[in-house]
């Protein structure tokens, strides 16, 4: 691959292709064109991959893309980085939305990520942290309870309902 150290310095050239060797080395090159990705390319290709999949959920994948697109459209997908996601997280938080739906735009930005880099449009991603949900079941129907409800049912609903019951 050849790249132009934009100089006509023979030794400022040198350092330029010294300093790009050791960026490949550290795996922190990521080339002129992986530079250029920005997160709309990857929301366009999120959202191409649900409607060629034909997912049920492209209206919450849409909205996915619109509540990231308030913090992160327009920016190149290298610039991302733990930290503003942590940011974004905590933005949204402010906002007063739940651990759950946090965790659905970030998984939609994950999912941008990962599809950007497995065409090789992108060389690394960033770590996203996912957030801890607390919805426990609550309120489970008890064995006591059934039998009651039970009780008031016709004969033929006797069967299913308690198949369902233990399903």
């Amino acid at each position: 691959m050849r790249e132009s150290a934009e100089t006509k310095d023979r030794g400022e050239a040198r350092r330029h292709g010294q300093q790009r060797l050791g960026q490949i080395a550290d795996g922190r090159f990521v080339g002129p064109r992986a530079d250029r990705v920005t997160f709309d390319d990857m929301a366009r290709l999120f959202l191409c991959d649900y409607e060629v999949n034909a997912k049920k959920s492209v209206k919450d994948a849409r909205r996915g893309v619109k509540a990231l697109a308030s913090d992160f459209e327009g920016r190149r997908a290298q610039s991302i980085l733990p930290q503003d996601i942590l940011d974004y997280i905590a933005g949204r938080q402010k906002d007063g939305l739940t651990n759950g739906l946090i965790n659905r735009e970030l998984a939609a930005l994950k999912r941008m990520f990962n599809l950007a880099l497995q065409q090789g449009r992108i060389i690394r991603k960033p770590h996203i942290p996912l957030l801890k949900e607390n919805n426990i079941r609550q309120g489970f129907f008890e064995w006591t309870e059934f039998e009651a409800v039970r009780a008031h049912l016709p004969e033929y609903l006797l069967a299913p309902m308690t198949f369902a019951y233990f399903t």
